[in-house]
């Protein structure tokens, strides 16, 4: 169907989507679950 597709994003500073992301992990950390008996969380290593 040919086009590229663009992903507009809104103008934010470093520190914005420093802190945006850093929720996301924690989101995605809950998520997962609780740590493995090694005390990693999974996908750490």
């Amino acid at each position: 169907m040919g086009g590229r597709q663009v992903l507009l994003l809104p103008k934010r500073s470093a520190a914005q989507w420093a802190a945006l992301r850093e929720r996301i992990e924690a989101a995605a950390r809950r998520a997962a679950g609780p740590a493995t008996p090694s005390g990693a969380a999974p996908g750490d290593g």
